[in-house]
């Protein structure tokens, strides 16, 4: 039976239209406390006007914006001083690229049809038959997905939804959390987050099987959608956006820690230069009292031999002996390597580093590559000492990886120094991640450090 029609286009504008009026805007588009802090949970200021905007617009005229509609200027406006953005930016929320999968597919069936040569339906017709399409393909892919996880894991996928008293959130926020700063604490954050995730067992096969575009737009879902939002989901779609979100999370988390521990080495390595710099400024005084002592002691034995007296006494009546020798034990401590290298300097912050490399060591699974072999070994032996508790280094441990500038500090005359071994072990891993010899990815495993053009095996260590 055919549908009536009451309104006319005109008509229907009238209820449909925006305000654009200062005291319509007033009225309907007035941002409440808690609005703001919806709309400031959103980190571009194009999310942040456009999230208001939508907001705004399904109280009055109480639906969405429409494709290509763009806002009368006053609305936007008016909108975009309550939330301190720039009006400007809307352009880039309204230009954002959409998903051509559903306009690609009608594009498909309607050549396919004209190929064949059969007159097409209704393109209403066409877009349900998509649209259906869609549907069963997304259903295939959930059940695809859930095949892969044991009923144990869709439990314990469930009690990650529930806050935890500890956190005052559930587990599951408290993974898709931002990394942070780096520092040793948000590192280990990042290690007992992979451990969380670890515990869960999920097969790697649940994102290998997914085309990259499917397993991207449920991981981007999964990160997107709010804890108590995902609760409504079918336990279908809820355990596979889960069970994904949390493989990509998995991935990014080493990429996140191993960037993080980099950027810590860069640190320790420029707090070395600073406490040098620091320690030459305060010797600065030392050095001009040894060059006036020694000033005094020359011209004391050039006056000595000319007036051929003895030296001994020359230079007894120009500077006392007890002072000459505390001088010298001086100068001769200005002169050790340590004082003249920043390296010298980066084991106070040893203890730092302690703090999170056991526990990052002990997570990562640094694989072999051409050029690391000895550095590897290193980092094993590093892990077992960290486990049996032993501190002293054996004989025979390797230092092939040891650079020229590490040797005097690594070397001393008692063997090899733990403190430094292990410091210089961790800064060739950051050198060899960043700057190593490209290698084929490794399936199932995510290159990490590509900003650098590297290509390195590492994953979570079972």
């Amino acid at each position: 039976m055919s549908r009536r029609i009451i309104l006319s286009s005109a008509q229907r504008e009238v209820f449909e239209i925006l305000p654009s009026g200062k005291t319509e805007l007033a009225k309907h588009y007035l941002l409440s406390d808690e609005d703001l802090e919806l709309v400031r949970a959103r980190r571009r200021e194009e999310n942040r006007l456009g999230f208001a905007v939508q907001l705004c617009l399904t109280r009055y005229p109480g639906r969405l914006l429409r494709v290509n509609e763009q806002p009368p200027r006053s609305l936007l406006t008016f909108i975009a001083d309550q939330i301190g953005v720039d009006t400007d930016a809307f352009g880039a929320y309204a230009t954002r690229a959409e998903t051509p999968k559903g306009s690609l597919l009608v594009g498909a069936v309607l050549n396919e049809l004209r190929q064949r040569r059969i007159l097409h339906p209704d393109l209403a017709v066409i877009e349900r038959l998509v649209a259906a399409a869609l549907g069963r393909a997304d259903r295939r892919v959930l059940a695809q997905i859930n095949g892969y996880l044991s009923g144990h894991q869709r439990r314990v996928l469930d009690g990650w939804l529930v806050p935890e008293p500890d956190r005052q959130q559930s587990r599951f926020s408290w993974i898709r959390q931002p990394a942070g700063r780096p520092c040793p604490a948000n590192l280990l954050t990042i290690i007992e987050r992979l451990r969380s995730i670890g515990e869960l067992d999920l097969a790697v096969a649940v994102v290998d099987t997914l085309p990259v575009a499917r397993r991207q737009g449920l991981s981007r879902e999964g990160n997107r959608v709010a804890v108590h939002n995902l609760r409504l989901f079918s336990d279908a779609r809820r355990h596979a956006l889960m069970a994904v979100t949390l493989l990509e999370l998995k991935q990014a988390l080493v990429d996140d820690a191993i960037g993080m521990h980099d950027r810590i080495i860069a640190r320790v390595l420029r707090w070395g230069k600073h406490r040098q710099a620091d320690a030459l400024q305060a010797d600065t005084e030392r050095i001009k009292q040894a060059l006036g002592m020694f000033a005094t002691l020359g011209k004391a034995l050039i006056d000595a031999r000319d007036q051929q007296c003895e030296p001994w006494e020359a230079i007894e009546a120009a500077v006392p002996w007890g002072r000459l020798c505390v001088m010298i034990e001086g100068v001769e401590a200005l002169r050790q390597p340590r004082r003249l290298d920043p390296l010298g300097f980066i084991d106070a912050y040893y203890p730092q580093i302690r703090r999170y490399a056991p526990a990052m060591l002990e997570e990562l699974d640094f694989q072999e590559a051409p050029g690391g072999e000895d550095l590897l070994v290193a980092i094993e032996l590093l892990r077992e000492m960290n486990a049996t508790g032993k501190r002293k280094l054996p004989e025979d441990a390797p230092t092939s990886f040891v650079a020229a500038k590490w040797e005097p500090f690594v070397r001393t005359g008692d063997g090899l120094d733990r403190r430094y071994y292990e410091l210089c072990a961790l800064s060739a891993l950051r050198d060899y991640l960043r700057l190593g010899p490209r290698q084929p990815p490794v399936s199932g495993l995510r290159a990490l450090s590509a900003r650098a053009g590297r290509l390195c095996r590492v994953a979570r260590r079972r």
